[in-house]
């Protein structure tokens, strides 16, 4: 058979299996069944997401919910597929409009888009939101490997709906039915839609398996109405929506990590930031340049990130982990270069770990000069994510900084922090085994760092104020250990850091979609051997900061734009358990003004819970105390004589 009748072939059987179904925040009509999205049926869907309200341990509000759930399993013993690698924009859309389209939207148990899982849902028309950003999910299994990205909107003045245009970028069969023709992994994507992956013919034996190395972009506005997959059909590697596709190396023979993505920005086109294992940077699949490499470095290892350092996207940093000259080997550095509009390389710099390296409150390690960054180990170069060193910026002294997590053979992981200082570098440690998680700036301890069996710490990711964010294990006072996300605050002077926890395994939430309450089975950190590929890495945060909330406040909520996480989900469908693997946004929220003066906790009174609250946390020097009444951040004897004078009162 001849390659353009095998391609037809091809596209026949994909129009034939394209049927309709989607959802996210919902639940299967059936308690039990699972409305999760086949890879293999329609390839586009728009919904609407509303968010849960979630508080932090200092008190800071933000909104939570699922905006991709991993699609369907193969396999009858599973709901859906493992969620993998996962990535969000590094850039934002302002003020985007186009000609309406609809959502679909519902608020009742049961409705959705699936054709039989769901009832039929309501619609609304979207024409523009004031922010988009893009989401991507890599889904896999034993065997079956997809890749979800997503286009999301999102309004200044009503943060708690997001607006959901996701797309099948890819995936690694032509049919639900085997074979696969590649094993895909996610790299990165930006707000325009230019989602990168890499492809390889691990684990698979059909005759038209792809060959060699691969980095594809996928534009996910121009995907089509069928299945995109990679084949190579006798001919070289094709991709079945070849107008969507574009090749950046195909068949390549050197092996590369998975990509990170540098983004459009207008007359700027999207970069594929590619590094190899031959140690060359590759603009855009480019044969590769050394250049990347500062001069005390030898070698990169690990996948990229891409920080975009200025409001108008048009200068780019690039990091990852790597070996120093004078390291003997060891993997004990952060490579930095920027990255020029054209894809080339402009300066460098790099980052070493000091021996010994301390938090300045009585924690340190690498007093031997044998700490290492390991998280490049395993699969990670393979599968992802892709961003093991981050990057951002620190609000109190405008100086740039880097991020990883390191392994002492005695201490174990701690989360490093290089400050880069004119021409040298200042480190500290913004947490370490033993570190405790706060319930304020300057609050009690409510739960400690621990040590993992197999993995203590996420990768970091970083805002634009130099707070930190990561997955790590966490013992919560009198609870059972789990995982937690974490906000490492950046307050600034000799007390660094302090822990405040947003979210943890065990947590539960109402969707204001499906009106069901879903629990936090498991925050993503590690699998059998290594950190998971699908937990939280640099390309997890959303740093630009909303417009209108813009703050320079590091313990604000809005010190970011949001953060993307991967959990298991169990919904109570009526008494029934209905579990998803699922991508959640964690998104800012506009605290809600007391009800009344004094009335700490927000109970409607004021009384002795307050004035408790208030002692308890008298003295703390702000920001973010507990006992604040009057809202300058700290808790004084301004803060007491407020309670003092309205003791006793109810709101009015």
């Amino acid at each position: 058979m001849n390659t353009r009748l095998q391609v037809a072939s091809v596209l026949g059987l994909m129009a034939c299996i394209a049927l309709p179904a989607r959802s996210q925040d919902s639940v299967a009509v059936t308690p039990g069944n699972s409305d999760a999205l086949s890879a293999y049926a329609t390839q586009r869907h728009r919904y609407v997401v509303d968010l849960a309200e979630l508080t932090g341990s200092w008190g800071t509000p933000f909104f939570i919910g699922p905006v991709l759930k991993a699609s369907a399993s193969l396999d009858p013993l599973f709901p859906t597929q493992l969620g993998g690698a996962t990535a969000v924009s590094a850039d934002v859309l302002a003020n985007v409009s186009f000609a309406s389209v609809p959502y679909a939207v519902w608020n009742s148990a049961g409705a959705g888009l699936h054709p039989t899982e769901n009832s039929a849902p309501g619609s609304i028309g979207v024409s523009g939101y004031d922010r988009q950003f893009g989401v991507a999910l890599n889904d896999l299994s034993a065997n079956a490997t997809n890749i979800l990205g997503a286009l999301i909107g999102q309004d200044s003045d009503a943060l708690d709906r997001l607006y959901v245009d996701r797309v099948v970028a890819m995936t690694s069969r032509l049919a639900a039915a085997p074979p696969d023709l590649s094993t895909i992994s996610l790299g990165g994507v930006d707000a325009t839609g230019n989602l990168f992956l890499r492809a390889d013919s691990f684990n698979t034996s059909s005759t038209q398996k792809i060959t060699g190395e691969n980095i594809v972009r996928v534009d996910l506005g121009a995907r089509g109405a069928f299945i995109n997959a990679l084949a190579n059909l006798g001919s070289g590697n094709i991709a079945t929506d070849a107008s969507a596709t574009a090749f950046l190396i195909n068949n390549g023979t050197t092996t590369t990590n998975t990509p990170a993505a540098a983004p459009e920005a207008g007359a700027n086109p999207p970069i594929g930031v590619i590094l190899d294992f031959a140690n060359k940077y590759r603009d855009d699949g480019a044969p590769g340049v050394t250049t990347h490499l500062h001069t005390d470095v030898s070698s990169h290892r690990g996948n990229p990130h891409v920080w975009q350092n200025t409001s108008g996207g048009t200068l780019n940093t690039v990091a990852s982990l790597a070996r120093s000259n004078a390291g003997g080997g060891k993997v004990d550095s952060i490579n930095i270069f920027v990255l020029n509009t054209d894809g080339s390389v402009g300066s460098t710099q790099s980052v070493t770990l000091p021996s010994p390296i301390t938090d300045g409150q009585g924690f340190s390690a690498n007093a031997a000069g044998d700490a290492e960054f390991k998280q490049y180990l395993s699969q990670v170069s393979f599968r992802g994510p892709s961003g093991l060193a981050a990057l951002g910026t620190n609000v109190h002294t405008g100086n740039m900084l880097a991020a990883a997590v390191a392994t002492d053979p005695t201490q174990g992981e701690f989360v490093a922090v290089a400050e880069i200082v004119g021409g040298g570098e200042q480190w500290t440690v913004a947490a370490h085994v033993g570190s405790p998680v706060r319930n304020g700036a300057s609050g009690a301890t409510i739960g400690t760092i621990v040590a993992g069996t197999v993995a203590t710490f996420s990768a970091p990711a970083l805002d634009r104020l130099g707070n930190i964010y990561f997955v790590a294990r966490y013992l919560p006072t009198g609870g059972s250990e789990t995982s937690a996300l974490i906000k490492a605050v950046n307050v600034g002077g000799a007390s660094g850091y302090r822990l405040e926890l947003l979210l943890k395994g065990g947590d539960s939430f109402v969707g204001p979609n499906s009106t069901r309450s879903y629990t936090i089975r498991r925050i993503t950190l590690a699998d059998s051997d290594s950190m998971a590929s699908g937990t939280v890495h640099a390309a997890s945060v959303l740093q630009p900061q909303i417009a209108g909330h813009e703050t320079s406040d590091p313990t604000s909520a809005f010190a970011f734009g949001g953060i993307v996480v991967n959990a298991e989900i169990e919904y109570d469908n009526g008494g029934v358990p209905e579990t998803y693997d699922a991508v959640l946004f964690v998104g800012p929220r506009a605290a809600t003004p007391p009800a009344c003066t004094g009335d700490i906790d927000g109970d409607q009174d004021v009384d002795s819970t307050d004035l408790n609250i208030l002692l308890t946390d008298f003295g703390c020097p702000g920001p973010g105390c507990a006992g604040d009444a009057d809202g300058d951040g700290d808790t004084d004897s301004t803060d007491l004589n407020i309670v003092l004078s309205v003791f006793g009162l109810p709101c009015e």
